[in-house]
């Protein structure tokens, strides 16, 4: 009798712990499928509908601050399949079915917005308030006053990026880095480093990218600075790239914003070094007047994969708006 109590015991002081070791975030995470509306949102139909622009951005902004965990929480609990399970679900398909050697240029497929990609459904659909969010093609759609014959009409789209009868934003826009050269012709600003090989059958380097991103109901967009370390494997023949873990990684910027050319604001920003990480970003403020406004940078990346490939790099990333 007294070691049946004492393994109750200790089975209990287990599961206490083992809730008690969760975040609160998580907690709040996983009880994401309410019958009834007491969270500012209810799942309805295949997809979220929320009750206004403030009920969506509680719930957007702890997704978009959400780790890795607190995001599978979120996506594996919902009652349909998210954007973001999909789009993982197909990478990895895609991946497994590739039949030709993969160049390191090859971006990795990622998802530039997940805590949007953790709310829209399979089709990319969510409603706030009596709206419709349609995702297709690279833009969201707003579809006003509950008009579901509208959404059939984008779906049954091949292009949907000439449909103007609903206002669209374009969720992404890649920003390019300015490429310079040296007076031999060679290219001086790379938009990854060079290829390190570890072994004969890996290789790794970082990627550096820049990309304008205006989130749905957000006020303003931002202009997204990225370093990125990347691995492939070579199987037969190079197979995709992925993110790997970096040892340490840095950004430093310095650039200069402007509406008015002869009147510039500057800034800068140094990330110190994040250590363990797949990738550094930094997420900087645009005006809401965009793309009617310029902006000029110089960003340096430092890094660390291993002890083969360490090293620095850069890249001039410039926006003139054709006004000027």
């Amino acid at each position: 009798m007294k070691t049946k109590l004492t393994k109750a015991l200790v089975a209990m002081f287990l599961i206490i712990f083992a809730l008690t070791s969760c975040s609160k975030n998580e907690d709040e995470l996983a009880s994401v499928a309410p019958t009834k509306n007491t969270t500012g949102y209810i799942v309805k139909d295949g997809y979220i509908k929320f009750d206004n622009k403030e009920s969506y951005l509680k719930v957007y902004n702890k997704l978009s601050t959400a780790s890795d965990i607190e995001l599978k929480i979120w996506n594996d609990n919902l009652p349909f399949k998210t954007l973001k399970n999909t789009f993982d679900a197909n990478l990895i398909s895609e991946n497994k079915n590739i039949k030709s050697d993969v160049d390191p240029l090859t971006p990795i497929s990622e998802i530039k917005d997940i805590a949007l990609y953790s709310l829209l459904n399979e089709q990319g659909v969510l409603m706030c308030g009596d709206t419709i969010v349609k995702l297709k093609d690279g833009y969201l759609f707003i579809i006003p006053d509950r008009n579901f014959k509208t959404l059939n009409e984008i779906d049954n789209l091949q292009n949907a990026s000439n449909f103007t009868l609903v206002s669209k934003q374009k969720l992404c826009t890649e920003i390019k880095p300015t490429v310079s050269q040296n007076p031999d012709g060679m290219q001086k600003i790379l938009v990854h480093s060079t290829l390190s090989y570890v072994t004969s059958s890996y290789r790794e380097f970082v990627h550096y990218e820049a990309n304008v991103i205006w989130p749905f109901l957000a006020n303003n967009p931002y202009l997204e600075i990225k370093l990125s370390g990347v691995g492939q494997n070579l199987f037969v023949w190079w197979q995709p790239p992925f993110a790997h873990e970096m040892d340490y990684g840095r950004i430093v910027i310095n650039g200069s914003t402007w509406t008015d050319p002869n009147n510039k604001s500057s800034f800068s920003y140094d990330s110190a070094l994040q250590y363990n990480v797949k990738w550094v970003t930094k997420q900087l403020p645009l005006p809401s007047t965009w793309p009617a406004f310029s902006f000029d940078m110089n960003v340096n990346y430092t890094y660390k994969m291993n002890n083969l490939s360490t090293g620095q790099g850069g890249a001039l990333i410039n926006y003139i708006n054709s006004q000027f």
